[in-house]
């Protein structure tokens, strides 16, 4: 099982990594603001939620650190695209100046993405699957479905304000 889970992420990481690379422009994936609110934050939110630095882990404390790692990745990637969302509207009189604000808001949205995909809920996958029958609806299968949705709203809101600040600029 172990040997299938890291053939899977070599796999994911690499597809992504070539898709990144076949641009040949690596540093636009290179978002410093964005890692520091979604890493840092899920960082500081696990923090706060207790349990990564204790001596003695169980598997229930295990599984909920990574729940509360998983919660961290969505809400802080949220908060990283609505930001950029914001950047964006104070910007709209300059379109020229929007750029790096949606650049922002999307690499927030996919630093968030890929937290998700490829370390929490793998990790919280793993610890449910040892402690319970695994039936129930944890906040990892709500984050699966919910957080794409949302992040595909902010890009696309994302989206239609630079289009209006630009059909602005033009018509001016």
């Amino acid at each position: 099982m172990a040997h299938t889970r890291i053939i899977g992420y070599i796999i994911v990481i690499g597809l992504i990594l070539m898709a990144i690379l076949m641009d040949g422009l690596v540093l636009l994936f290179v978002n410093l603001p964005s890692f520091m609110i979604v890493l840092g934050g899920t960082f500081a939110i696990a923090l706060i939620s207790g349990g990564i630095f204790t001596r003695r882990r169980s598997l229930e404390s295990n599984q909920c650190l990574w729940q509360n790692i998983t919660s961290g990745f969505v809400l802080t990637s949220l908060l990283g695209t609505s930001s950029g969302v914001i950047g964006m509207l104070f910007k709209m009189n300059d379109p020229s100046q929007i750029g790096s604000s949606m650049a922002f808001a999307i690499l927030s949205c996919f630093t968030g993405l890929l937290g998700l995909g490829l370390i929490s809920l793998p990790m919280e996958d793993h610890y449910n699957k040892k402690l319970t029958n695994y039936t129930e609806l944890s906040m990892s299968r709500i984050a699966w479905f919910g957080f794409p949705i949302l992040s595909f709203l902010f890009v696309l809101s994302s989206f239609l304000i630079m289009l209006t600040a630009v059909a602005k600029h033009l018509a001016e």
